[in-house]
Parts: C-alpha cells; sequence; structure tokens
C-alpha cells in the first residue's frame, strides 16, 4: 500500500511537465491592405468609363512590402479578379467599360500561415468628368519684376468658370477666369514674398477644387529667379583727358542680393562722330568681394574728340543677367605735334647710348621697364589691380594670335617685385622669378580666370581671352600688402583721438592708446582699441606675415572703435608709410 501511494504521487508530479512539453504557441503577422485610384479614362460619348486601381500589400509590423502574393478583386456586378503582387508589394488592374455614378471595389488577401487576412474597400465616383488645368509660367524671371502667369482650365473644348487658387511661393495671388483664361501679374518683391533670392527655384501652384460635375484638379511650375546686375561707372576727373595720360576708373555693381563678386567687368569707349566705329575696349577688370572695380588704362588709344565710356559686366554663369552702366562722356585732349617730342627725346637717346655704350642696354631696357609702373604721389594710397596693355589695330593685324600670357607683379606700396604665384584654371600654378616676372605658356583658346596670390598680400583676379595679338604679353599686377592696408584701416580710426594740431604720421598705435588711457581710464572703447593695438603691432612690427583673418579682425575691431568713437574726426591726411615707433613697444 506504501508502494502504491508513492506511485501515485510519483505519476502526480509528471503530468505537468508532460503538459508543458506538448503546449504549442503560432505567432502571426499582420497584414496591411491598401486600395487606391490611379487614373480614369472616359469613352466617346461620355457614357462608359475605365479605371485603373492599384493594391498594395504591406506587413503590419515593419512596413515591408508581401511579394507574390494572391489578392481577390471584386467589383459590383462584375466577375471576381485573383491578383499576384510584385516585388514592391503592388498590383495593377483595369476595370474598364463601367457606368457612370458609384461603384465599391473590394479587396481581399487571405492570408496564409504566417500571416493573418486584410480586407481594403474603395470608392469609385464616376458621376464627375475630368478637367484639364494649364498653367503657364516662364523658365526665369528677374527679381523686382512682373511675373505674368496663364492659367487655363478646359473640360475638353469647353472653357469652365473655376474658380482656380492660385498660390506664389505658398501665397495666394488673385486670379480672375474669363472665357476658360486669366492671367496674374506678380511683383516678386522679397519684401512681399519672404525668402526670395537669386538663384533659387520659385514654385507656382494651381488647384480647381472641383463640382458637381468636375472633378478637382491641380498643377505645379517651378522656375529660377535671377537678378539682373546694375552698374556704377564714376565719372573720370578731369573729363578732358590726353591721349598720353594714364586713366583710372572705378565704379560698383550689384543686383538684389547685394555686391556682386567675382565677374568679369570690361571698360569701353562708344565714339561719337565723326568718328563712329561702334565700341572700344579701354580695360578690363574683375569684381572685388565689396562689388568694386578699379580699371587703369596706361595710354588712351581713342582719338581726338567726345567719347563716352560704358562699363559693362558679362558673369561667366549662373543666375544673374549682364548690366551695363549709364554712358559717362569725356573729351580727348588732341595730341602735340609730334616735332615738339621726337627732337628732345632722340637727342637724350643718342647721348645715353653714347654715355653708357652698348653693354649697359640691357640694364637700360630694365630700367624703362620699371619706369612703366604708375608711381605712388606722395599721401596717396596704394593701388593695386591688374594693367592689360590696349589691343591696337596694327597689332591685331600685323602679329599672329598669341597663346602666351607673361608679365610682371610687384608690390602696390613700394613698387618692388614680388615672387607670387599665378594660378589659371585647369593647370598647376606658376612661381614668379625674382624680378616678379611670370609666363603662361601655350594655354589653348578660350576665357581663363587668373589668380595672382603671394603670402601677406591681397589676391589679385582677372580673365583673358585666348589667343590674343600681344596685348597680354605685358600685363602689370599690382598686389596690396596686408600690412598696408591693416595700417591703412588703423589710421582711418586713429585720426578723430588724436589731440588738436597732433600729426598722425609721427604716432604708433601703442602711443595712441597711452593717449587715450591718459585722457579718460573709463573711456568705453578702451578695451576695444586695445585689442586692435594688439593686433596692429602684430601685424605691422612684427616678423611674421598677416593673413586675411588678421585683416578682418582688424577691420571688425576698427568698425567697433569707429562706432564708439566719442569725437568726430579732424582732417589730418594720412601719411605714405607708419612712421617708424618712437618708444619701445
Amino acid at each position: 500500500m506504501c508502494c502504491a501511494a508513492r506511485l501515485g504521487a510519483l505519476a502526480l508530479l509528471l503530468v505537468p511537465c508532460v503538459a508543458a512539453a506538448q503546449a504549442v504557441v503560432r505567432v502571426r503577422a499582420r497584414s496591411h491592405l491598401e486600395l487606391s485610384q490611379q487614373g480614369r479614362q472616359v469613352a466617346e460619348g461620355g457614357q462608359r468609363v475605365g479605371v485603373r486601381v492599384q493594391l498594395r500589400l504591406l506587413d503590419g509590423a515593419s512596413g515591408a512590402p508581401l511579394a507574390a502574393q494572391p489578392v481577390l478583386l471584386q467589383l459590383d456586378r462584375v466577375p471576381a479578379r485573383l491578383l499576384r503582387t510584385d516585388e514592391g508589394g503592388t498590383a495593377t488592374a483595369d476595370l474598364l467599360g463601367l457606368s457612370l455614378g458609384e461603384h465599391r471595389v473590394r479587396a481581399r488577401y487571405a492570408g496564409d500561415a504566417l500571416r493573418d487576412p486584410a480586407v481594403a474597400s474603395l470608392r469609385l465616383d464616376l458621376s464627375r468628368r475630368d478637367v484639364a488645368l494649364g498653367l503657364s509660367v516662364p523658365e526665369r524671371a528677374s527679381l523686382g519684376e512682373e511675373l505674368a502667369i496663364g492659367v487655363e482650365l478646359r473640360d475638353g473644348d469647353t472653357p469652365l468658370p473655376g474658380p482656380v487658387v492660385l498660390r506664389v511661393a505658398g501665397q495666394p495671388v488673385p486670379l480672375e477666369l474669363r472665357m476658360g483664361h486669366g492671367t496674374a501679374l506678380v511683383r516678386l518683391d522679397p519684401r512681399r514674398l519672404p525668402g526670395l533670392r537669386g538663384g533659387a527655384r520659385l514654385l507656382v501652384e494651381a488647384t480647381f477644387a472641383g463640382d458637381a460635375l468636375h472633378d478637382p484638379a491641380a498643377a505645379r511650375r517651378e522656375l529660377m529667379l535671377t537678378t539682373r546686375i546694375r552698374v556704377l561707372l564714376e565719372p573720370p576727373a578731369p573729363a578732358e583727358i590726353p591721349p598720353w595720360a594714364t586713366l583710372l576708373l572705378r565704379g560698383s555693381a550689384h543686383d538684389e542680393d547685394g555686391p556682386v563678386s567675382g565677374e568679369p567687368v570690361e571698360v569701353r569707349a562708344a565714339l561719337r562722330a565723326p568718328h563712329p566705329g561702334g565700341e572700344v575696349v579701354l580695360g578690363r577688370s574683375v569684381l572685388d568681394a565689396g562689388g568694386r572695380f578699379v580699371v587703369a588704362v596706361p595710354q588712351l588709344s581713342l582719338p581726338p574728340g567726345p567719347a563716352q565710356l560704358v562699363a559693362v559686366v558679362q558673369p561667366l554663369g549662373g543666375h544673374r543677367l549682364g548690366g551695363r552702366s549709364v554712358a559717362v562722356p569725356i573729351q580727348v585732349v588732341p595730341p602735340l605735334p609730334l616735332r615738339f617730342f621726337v627732337a628732345p627725346l632722340a637727342l637724350t637717346a643718342l647721348l645715353l647710348l653714347g654715355r653708357l655704350g652698348l653693354r649697359h642696354i640691357q640694364v637700360l631696357r630694365n630700367a624703362l621697364g620699371r619706369l612703366r609702373r604708375p608711381a605712388l604721389a606722395p599721401g596717396a594710397e596704394p593701388l593695386p589691380g591688374v594693367t592689360l596693355p590696349p589691343r591696337r589695330r596694327i597689332q591685331s593685324v600685323l602679329r599672329r594670335p598669341d597663346h602666351v600670357v607673361a608679365g610682371a607683379v610687384y608690390d602696390a606700396a613700394s613698387g618692388g617685385p614680388v615672387a607670387a604665384e599665378v594660378a589659371v584654371e585647369s593647370a598647376p600654378p606658376v612661381r614668379c622669378d625674382a624680378q616678379g616676372r611670370f609666363a603662361l605658356a601655350m594655354l589653348p583658346p578660350g576665357r581663363y580666370p587668373i589668380e595672382v596670390r603671394a603670402a601677406g598680400y591681397l589676391p589679385e583676379r582677372f580673365t583673358v581671352d585666348i589667343p590674343h595679338f600681344g596685348e597680354l604679353r605685358a600685363v602689370q599686377v599690382a598686389l596690396l600688402p596686408i600690412r598696408t592696408r591693416i595700417m591703412a584701416a588703423w589710421r582711418q580710426v586713429a585720426a578723430p583721438l588724436l589731440p588738436p594740431a597732433a600729426e598722425l604720421a609721427t604716432w604708433t598705435p601703442r602711443e595712441l592708446l597711452r593717449h587715450a588711457q591718459d585722457r579718460d581710464p573709463f573711456l568705453p572703447l578702451l578695451p576695444v582699441l586695445g585689442r586692435l593695438t594688439e593686433l596692429v603691432e602684430e601685424a605691422y612690427y612684427s616678423g611674421r606675415l598677416p593673413n586675411g583673418d588678421m585683416l578682418h579682425a582688424v577691420e571688425r575691431l576698427c568698425a567697433q572703435v569707429r562706432d564708439m568713437a566719442p569725437i568726430a574726426p579732424q582732417p589730418s591726411p594720412p601719411s605714405d608709410r607708419p612712421a617708424a615707433p618712437r618708444s619701445s613697444l
């Protein structure tokens, strides 16, 4: 009896273990079925309609498409169709010959061993007709101008009165349709339409909400926003210019987005009667970061009489449109008779050749080459830039097309040569020799932007056209030292802080700071002036060459000092070079 009780208890203990081992859990994934209308086609007479529907089968948890799955498609009074999904989980069916009115389409997925069934339905309203909504806009439009937008709404050949909602950059625009057609004029003003800028894409949308007889419709177009460059050419002083004088022409260019930089500029002369001949290119330059340009014309190759100067900017590409300045009149003074110049020059040349001898011809040639550079007048600021000799007609007739660009690079402040690098597109940079000379040999035909750069100098850029006829064999590039630019910026803010009757040329930055501290120790601009003094001393007096970042920092501090200066500037002309420090720094 004891053994039987023990066996019964053991059986009771084994029963839950056996039951747990035999339990089976089945996990099935949810299925998601979508049904949508893709298109509609009305048969001739407008009584029978064809509809294309698309179904999509997805995994309910992960959203992954279910491929190669059978789905049953049912329509009222039409035999059911069995579709099979593709790799994207979609299937398409064309339902043809449907009558006008409402229909209901049902899609049923039976599921399988791993997925649950799914059902979807779609209501088709075939009582309304399709409409054609046309939207006409240009491919490009300029900021500040009016944009003409054309809208057309038709049911076949029948015009519809709308209404059509028109939006430009998300803003509604009034529109009235007459005989199914309407035109709206929108001024592209960034103040009215925020976010407009040159080079951006402008979105134009038109929507028709539909009515009892017609389906909704929508149309959208994108266009490129362009900007028109406005060029300003400053009149030269004086307006009467002799042919041998060097003419400096200055100007600026900007568009709706602000100053334009990096684009080529040409200064042309339009001749008047009795010398009609179109326009003559006097010089070329490139717009700097502030949209300014300076063109130096060493010899004015124009006939005596009145002429008009214009500056033309032709962008290399992008969203900007070219611009042309207002004509500036000048008067070319007739030259003196040649006999007044030939005899003294010939006598001087004979005396020099007799004195120096034939072995000094090369030295004389080098000296004459240096004299071609524009001398810096006392008290004047150095003028950086690129000087391209003018193209003469006699050269284009007698010379063959040239593919070499050569010239020299010199310091705009001292006139000495600079061992700079001359870089041209798609070619390694060329290093200048000890005399600052360079040569870019055998360039293929085309237009090339050239950049001249050197450590401690502001870079200069200009554009050349290859081939040429000898005018690009003597290019003169004047690089402005960053130190000179920094000292010029300091002088502008230092003049208002000087004591009465003080000369700026005899003051150092450290002396000016001490004077400001002695005058008012609690002056608000002292911390800014102290940082500016340290930066100017490091840039101008230390052995390290300053860079562009240091120049930007100095100009920013100068702007702060100028805004905080307690008194107005005093008329004290800046000297050409900074004086040596009178006291130890």
